[in-house]
């Protein structure tokens, strides 16, 4: 107030107080808050103080809410190694309203821990690089807001076992190896790490025994899944066929023998499985000798395996079969006695005179 002697004094709390738009500006006339405008909507409007008929008046501009403060989430959040995390800026504006300005917002990191992009089209978004601690910032004109950021050690992802699909025979065992993917994209051999499942065990069973880990074997015919997992996390199946037991080995017998030349030797070959069986398998094998002067063996239907003796020596008989064969050493020794004719035959003479007899030695050849 500026009174007649020139004299100027506070009348804040005495004069009527009046906004020509309350929808913009309200001014309080309240006892605690006389003169205190709350600024609601942009624009003008004028602000008049009276008393006494006596008033004073000037303009005043509501311009839009200023920003006030930042809030970056999420907040003292962690993840793993190789991992992105979003992160949002909410704008907190000085009428309180928030609004979402990731876009319009400068990103940093206090460490090279984590890179935050300020691409158009990926804003706010961050990328691990390795493990510790570090500040997130976004900051628009003067104003910053920030968040307390943990990059932990890489996690495991994913889990891939090999080899895929592969089938054995009934009797043999399959290694499988199992490769740890993780967040950051390394890998890692986690065969023993695993725990492995056969889903029928009365197929294949897996073992999870120290340095045995990922051995199948396969029991039975059929086909299982086998796959591995690690806390969450499983791997893919992989089919696992058990095929029939094959030939490994085949035993002849007998083994080293030995027949006068003219005799005969009926061969037999044993084979022996994958699954440990054995059988006869005398007629399917392919039987061969190492020279046929000496010794040969039938390969025909009704007598395979049968070797004939034809002069001394030693040859080596062979039975082959897919693949897998055996042989043994067999010597033809020179023809022995059978029997002796005796000669002439239920012959008669006189008193007195003499006959010559003749002994006929008949021999293996």
């Amino acid at each position: 107030g500026i009174f007649t002697d020139n004299s100027n004094s506070d009348i804040t709390d005495q004069v009527t107080w009046d906004s020509s738009n309350t929808d913009i500006l309200s001014i309080s006339n309240a006892s605690d808050s006389h003169g205190l405008a709350s600024t609601l909507n942009q624009g003008n409007v004028k602000v008049t103080a009276s008393i006494g008929g006596i008033q004073g008046s000037t303009d005043f501009t509501v311009t839009q809410a200023a920003l006030t403060s930042i809030e970056v989430s999420p907040t003292r959040t962690s993840i793993a190694k190789g991992l992105t995390q979003k992160f949002t800026a909410i704008g907190i504006f000085t009428d309180n309203s928030k609004k979402d300005i990731t876009d319009q917002v400068t990103w940093n990191s206090s460490s090279a821990i984590v890179s935050v992009s300020n691409l158009d089209d990926n804003k706010g978004l961050g990328k691990t690089n390795s493990v510790g601690n570090t500040t997130i910032t976004a900051t628009l004109g003067k104003v910053s807001g920030n968040t307390w950021f943990t990059v932990v050690p890489a996690v495991l992802t994913s889990i891939q076992i090999n080899p895929v699909n592969p089938s054995l025979a009934k009797g043999l065992t399959q290694k499988f190896t199992a490769t740890g993917i993780y967040s950051d994209n390394s890998n890692k051999d986690i065969t023993s790490a695993v725990t492995w499942f056969s889903s029928d065990s009365s197929i294949a069973t897996i073992s999870n025994a120290q340095k045995n880990q990922g051995n199948a074997y396969g029991a039975a015919t059929g086909a299982t899944d086998i796959k591995a997992t690690f806390g969450k996390v499983s791997s893919p199946v992989s089919t696992l066929s058990v095929t029939a037991a094959k030939l490994v080995e085949i035993q002849i017998t007998p083994a080293a023998a030995s027949k006068a030349k003219g005799l005969t030797e009926r061969f037999k070959a044993t084979g022996i499985f994958t699954d440990n069986s054995n059988s006869d398998i005398t007629n399917q094998v392919t039987w061969n000798s190492s020279n046929s002067d000496i010794l040969t063996v039938s390969n025909t239907n009704a007598k395979r395996g049968l070797g004939s003796t034809l002069k001394q020596g030693t040859v080596k008989v062979t039975a082959s079969m897919g693949g897998i064969e055996d042989s043994v050493d067999f010597t033809v020794t020179q023809a022995t006695l059978t029997s002796i004719e005796v000669s002439p035959t239920r012959a008669s003479i006189a008193k007195g005179m003499t006959q010559k007899f003749t002994a006929t030695g008949i021999f293996t050849d």
